[in-house]
């Protein structure tokens, strides 16, 4: 009663829009609740926003200072309420624009209050902020896909492609964000260990076995530097490898 009808029902955690009902009243509560339930053993209802659904890719950038993309926005079909997982794969009644159809001034608008979500939450390498835009011209926050979509009708790799950068440009700076966090994740790591690794030696071995010598693990920091490095690449190679082999149709399909 609070939150007034319509609302959304939705599982807590879920994606591609499993488990969500659009309920009109109170008598469709229950069964919608049980259908979120199915996906998650939490939920939380959701006022129904009235206007639609606009978007901003959001990257940190080399010096930085983050990248946003295009403002794309979502068409739904006249009496469809929700972007349905269907809809979101096929596209066979909505339609994606991007760039969305909307003011300049209101896109720039867009793209900084999603800097400042991005900014707020603490996100790191890149997310997709998706947000409702009002009659009256409100912006509304939906919610933040930390890992958005890359496939062929996703909204991420259109955004940035339509600011004039290519999946070459995004492969890099994926990988370039990956290589950093390991860079850094292994030199804080080898910095705490190293001393540790002494000091458990000077404590465990070199107290009853005097003879014994500790050499720096070599060996040891081998492997792990290669383990690093291994996931580094398998990190950034997926999601670069499908936003560089997104087809031209598929990408005038969804501009």
């Amino acid at each position: 009663e609070t939150i007034g009808w319509p609302l959304f029902v939705k599982p807590v955690r879920a994606g591609s829009s499993f488990g969500i009902t659009r309920i009109q009243g109170p008598a469709e509560l229950a069964a919608a609740a049980a259908e979120a339930l199915r996906h998650d053993d939490e939920l939380l209802l959701e006022q129904a926003v009235p206007g639609f659904e606009v978007g901003c890719a959001v990257m940190d950038g080399p010096d930085g200072k983050l990248i946003t993309g295009a403002v794309d926005e979502i068409e739904l079909a006249p009496g469809e309420g929700l972007f349905d997982y269907a809809e979101k794969y096929t596209l066979a009644h909505a339609a994606i624009h991007c760039p969305a159809r909307i003011p300049e001034k209101t896109a720039d608008r867009i793209r900084d209050a999603a800097c400042t979500v991005y900014r707020a939450l603490g996100c790191r390498g890149f997310a997709r902020v998706d947000l409702f835009l009002t009659p009256a011209g409100e912006i509304l926050l939906n919610e933040v896909n930390t890992i958005p979509g890359l496939t062929g009708h996703s909204r991420f790799p259109s955004m940035m492609r339509a600011v004039g950068m290519d999946g070459r440009q995004i492969a890099k700076m994926i990988a370039a964000e990956a290589f950093t966090y390991a860079f850094w994740g292994c030199a804080i790591g080898c910095a705490a260990g190293l001393p540790f690794s002494k000091l458990l030696w000077d404590f465990l071995i070199a107290d009853h076995f005097p003879y014994a010598v500790w050499s720096l693990p070599v060996k040891s920091l081998a492997v792990i530097l290669a383990f690093v490095a291994a996931a580094a690449i398998s990190a950034a190679y997926a999601p670069s490898r499908r936003m560089r082999n997104l087809s031209v149709a598929e990408t005038i399909r969804q501009l």
